[in-house]
C-alpha cells in the first residue's frame, strides 16, 4: 500500500468575503502560518493542522469581514501506483493549421518532478508550454477532482511544426495525453492519517476501542489505559466531545498528522461524517 507523507496540512476550510473580496486578501496575506489557495470558483481554501486552528485564524475574520464560511473538509489527494506513458498527435490541416505530437511518462515519486527526456525536441516557449499545462492539469486529477501528488512527469518525446505549433494547441494536447497516462497508472485517492496518543482510565479502554474500530483505526499500541492508533482524519472531527461522553471527561488525546493512505474503494470521500 503506497504512502505519502506530504507538506499540505490535513485539513481544510472555505471561506470568501463577497462584499469585500480585497480585505480577506489583505487579511490572509498579514497571517503567518497560513495557507491559502483561491479556486475558480472565488472561494478561498485555508489548510490547516486541526479545526481548533483554523477556527483561530475565521473566528476573529468572520464578524470584521462577514465571511461565509464551509464545513472542515479533509485534503484528499490523489497519485498514481505504477508508471504508464501516453501519446498523442494533433493535426490539422486547411486555413489556420495547428500541430502538436507528445508522448509522456508518469510513474510513482516522492514529490513532483518534471523531466524532459525528448532530447531537447521543443524550443524553449513550447516546453514552457507544456510544464505549465502539466502544473495546471495536476490541480484536478481523473478519480475525485483532487489535487494530484506524488509523481514524476517525464517528456519522452515530442514534435512541433514552426508555424502550426502554438500555445493553445500544445497546452490542450499536453493536458489531454497526461489525463491519459494518468488514468493508466492505477490512480487511487489518498486520505490524511491522524496518529492518536490516547490516556483513558483502564476500565473504559475497551469502550475506546472499540469506537475507534468504527473509525477504521488500525491500533499499534495497546497498554492498559495508553493507546495509540491510526485514524482517518474524516473520521475524527469532533473526536474530543465524543472521547469526553466515553470517560467522563477523563481521557485525553493527542493528534498528529502520520501521512496519507489510499482511501478504501468502498469508502466515499466525504469530508465530514453525517451527524459529527
Amino acid at each position: 500500500m503506497r504512502q505519502l507523507r506530504l507538506s499540505d496540512p490535513p485539513l481544510e476550510v472555505k471561506v470568501r468575503a463577497p462584499a469585500d473580496p480585497k480585505a480577506l486578501d489583505l487579511a490572509l496575506s498579514t497571517l503567518e502560518g497560513v495557507r491559502a489557495r483561491r479556486e475558480d470558483d472565488g472561494w478561498i481554501v485555508l489548510a490547516g493542522d486541526s479545526e481548533a486552528g483554523l477556527d483561530a485564524v475565521i473566528d476573529p475574520l468572520a464578524t470584521s469581514l462577514e465571511l461565509e464560511v464551509g464545513a472542515p473538509q479533509v485534503a484528499f489527494r490523489e497519485t498514481v501506483t505504477r508508471t504508464a506513458e501516453a501519446h498523442r498527435e494533433f493535426k490539422k490541416h486547411g486555413g489556420l493549421g495547428r500541430f502538436a505530437d507528445l508522448t509522456l511518462e508518469v510513474a510513482p515519486a516522492p514529490s513532483f518532478d518534471f523531466k524532459d527526456r525528448s532530447g531537447r525536441s521543443l524550443p524553449d516557449r513550447l516546453l514552457k508550454v507544456v510544464r505549465d499545462a502539466i502544473d495546471v492539469d495536476l490541480e484536478k486529477g481523473p478519480v475525485g477532482g483532487f489535487p494530484v501528488v506524488g509523481l514524476r512527469v517525464a517528456l519522452l518525446q515530442a514534435r512541433s511544426h514552426p508555424i502550426d505549433s502554438d500555445p493553445f494547441t500544445f497546452t490542450l494536447t499536453t493536458r489531454r495525453v497526461l489525463r491519459d497516462a494518468i488514468r493508466d497508472a492505477k490512480p487511487v485517492i489518498l486520505e490524511p492519517l491522524a496518529r492518536l496518543d490516547l490516556n483513558v482510565p483502564q476500565a473504559q479502554a475497551a469502550d475506546v476501542l472499540a469506537d475507534l474500530k468504527t473509525r477504521r483505526a488500525r491500533v499499534e499500541k495497546k497498554d492498559g489505559g495508553h493507546l495509540r492508533a491510526l485514524v482517518p482524519y474524516g473520521n475524527i472531527f469532533g473526536y474530543r466531545a465524543a472521547l469526553a461522553g466515553m470517560t467522563g471527561g477523563t481521557g485525553t488525546f493527542i493528534r498528529s498528522y502520520a501521512h496519507h493512505a489510499p482511501l478504501p474503494i468502498h469508502v466515499a470521500p466525504i469530508g465530514r461524517p453525517p451527524g459529527a
